[in-house]
């Protein structure tokens, strides 16, 4: 099947996603060995390297070498199992398809695989339909617009389009266009004003 975290693009998978293991063990296309690649852009997280085979071990140990990246929004994965000699390190800035390793039996592992995790808010969940597949989906921006309007005030430009003009909603839409401790000031309506006659103006 299609892999997106391993060089070669095509993984088997020898063991599934289960309320005992949460996690996808897979080895190259053909049960070969190949070089294991970040899923997606972000940071390592943490790092462990120079670790052997420690068939039995429990927590961390039983990573092996092993890295984990955080993507943002919540996600992370992690890469285990891996060969001493990672090609990443803690902390480091990584893009989709970079090599951070060599597929091994490093830790609590019988025989050379990739074991993947994929976690939501730190809760481990099914990796199996990442393998070929983005993360989640950016939410796609909004903004609000009433190029039409002349006038000078906020709440009558944003009920000419039949946006709630309530000073609740302002404080959110404020925040969301980056002015703080919105208090109703005339500088801060009219920046939002601005924004909203050019079409800038973040909905939210």
């Amino acid at each position: 099947m299609k892999c997106r975290v391993l060089n070669n693009r095509h993984c088997e998978i020898t063991q599934g996603y289960s309320d005992n293991h949460k996690a996808v063990d897979i080895t190259g296309g053909g049960y070969t060995l190949d070089y294991v690649v970040a899923h997606s852009d972000g940071k390592v997280v943490f790092f462990q390297d120079g670790l052997g085979n420690m068939k039995g071990s429990t927590g961390n140990a039983s990573y092996g070498n092993c890295v984990k990246i955080d993507h943002g929004n919540g996600y992370s994965t992690l890469y285990a199992h891996m060969k001493k000699g990672l090609l990443v390190k803690n902390g480091q800035e990584v893009k989709k398809g970079t090599r951070l390793g060599y597929m091994s039996d490093s830790g609590n592992a019988y025989g050379a695989h990739l074991h993947f995790e994929v976690r939501k808010d730190e809760v481990r969940i099914n990796p199996t339909e990442y393998l070929d597949k983005d993360l989640y989906v950016k939410e796609e921006i909004k903004y609000l617009s009433n190029s039409n309007y002349k006038g000078v005030s906020i709440v009558d430009a944003l009920k000419q389009i039949k946006v709630d003009s309530s000073y609740n909603y302002r404080s959110k839409l404020a925040k969301a266009n980056g002015i703080n401790n919105y208090r109703g000031t005339a500088e801060q309506n009219t920046k939002m004003l601005n924004l909203l006659k050019q079409g800038k103006l973040k909905s939210i």
